[in-house]
């Protein structure tokens, strides 16, 4: 019973991270390392094409695409954690001195004081349809900043999501979402009253009780907003 309860739990942990990450192409912003921000940038010289920015996770694996290609195993996967083990990748050197830093310092992340690493990971809205993953080592405090643009929805995502009750007094659900929504809410005026990403859920709960009673516009990614009514 034990060994089974853990193989459940195993595949949910699966399950979670493979909705919060994957299906993104997400792109390095930034890293931390040993206490100093390093900025991703695109050498002018020579040709920039030799550089990409592509990071890929799956539910076993992270795979990176800079000047150098790099990947590693992951494992041990919670709602919030997970651990890299394996990281590895090609040995060519970037004729830029400040972008082989940069990867050079990228990489140590994964692998430095010694390999497997543990990070913790939460995805968060930024702006417009944009959300930033950020990773972080709870051991010596090193990051590194992702950013992805979500997944574009469908025609027919109006028809299929659903808000309810309409009119509404105190909680609002909002059914059928994607893997990864933008969700945001907005009195008459166009302030922002609410702002929220799915992370997974096929469906979330909004308290709206502690507002006033008007029209308030519900909006889903880049889809035309839904009116609800407060009551």
């Amino acid at each position: 019973m034990k060994k089974l309860s853990f193989l459940i739990g195993l595949l949910m942990s699966i399950v979670v991270f493979s909705q919060d990450l994957m299906g993104l192409s997400w792109q390095l912003q930034k890293v931390k390392y040993q206490g100093k921000i390093f900025d991703y940038f695109v050498p002018s010289q020579p040709d920039p094409s030799f550089y990409r920015n592509n990071t890929v996770f799956s539910s076993a694996s992270v795979e990176s695409q800079l000047f150098n290609s790099f990947n590693g195993n992951i494992s041990s996967v919670t709602h919030d954690h997970f651990t890299v083990n394996g990281f590895g990748g090609t040995l060519m050197d970037s004729p830029d001195e400040n972008f082989k830093l940069f990867e050079s310092n990228y990489a140590n992340i994964f692998l430095l004081p010694e390999s497997p690493r543990t990070f913790h990971y939460a995805i968060s809205p930024t702006s417009g349809n944009m959300v930033q993953l950020v990773l972080t080592d709870d051991e010596n405090g090193n990051q590194i900043f992702y950013q992805a643009q979500m997944l574009g929805s469908n025609q027919n995502l109006q028809k299929r999501l659903s808000v309810y009750p309409n009119p509404v007094t105190d909680v609002l659900k909002i059914k059928n979402l994607r893997e990864l929504s933008m969700i945001t809410i907005t009195d008459a005026s166009g302030k922002k009253v609410y702002e929220s990403i799915s992370n997974g859920k096929e469906m979330i709960e909004v308290n709206l009780k502690h507002l006033p009673q008007g029209n308030y516009f519900v909006k889903v990614n880049d889809e035309q907003p839904l009116k609800i009514v407060k009551h």
